[in-house]
């Protein structure tokens, strides 16, 4: 499993996009998700979208 982050936002606001574990909609502002399979799978469908202008976060693999 990944450790890696992004910052997603939904692609378009007629869409609305559940966390699986706390079922809250992820806000128009966007927030940080693990890219796990979940948000991976969002990524894919264009249900989600990366933040422009916002790098992704790499958790430390030499743990």
């Amino acid at each position: 499993m990944t450790d890696e982050t992004v910052h997603l936002i939904p692609a378009r606001p007629d869409v609305t996009v559940r966390d699986p574990i706390t079922r809250e909609p992820l806000p128009a502002a966007g927030e940080l998700k693990p890219l796990n399979t979940y948000w991976s799978r969002r990524l894919v469908d264009q249900d989600v979208m990366v933040a422009p202008g916002l790098p992704a976060s790499a958790g430390t693999a030499d743990d």
